[in-house]
């Protein structure tokens, strides 16, 4: 999840401003470089809070939370992930030349 760490992007919506009312709708609309689908995980797994007008504290939202005028969204892009488990092929290799600096 998110942590305490300081949100990537912060939404705040205003009167009027929601079209569909769903969290993922909303975001998949204002967050393009994501798809849907990355938006709805990325809120299973706790990357989007929401705090609305008369609360103090952000909670963890669901994607088909309802939007309403002062609510404010807190989205945590998570960190991209590591490919460590690449393994490299034994490949043959004809070696014409080598020396210290050069191979062919």
């Amino acid at each position: 999840g998110a942590g305490d760490s300081k949100p990537s992007m912060v939404f705040e919506i205003a009167k009027g401003q929601v079209s569909s009312g769903r969290l993922d709708h909303y975001l998949s609309e204002h967050i393009p470089f994501l798809s849907r689908t990355a938006i709805t995980k990325m809120v299973k797994e706790g990357y989007v809070r929401i705090s609305s007008a008369h609360t103090t504290t952000a909670k963890v939202a669901k994607p088909a939370a309802k939007m309403k005028p002062g609510d404010m969204i807190n989205v945590f892009l998570p960190a991209p992930k590591t490919c460590c488990d690449i393994l490299m092929d034994a490949i043959p290799l004809h070696i014409l030349y080598e020396d210290a600096s050069l191979l062919v």
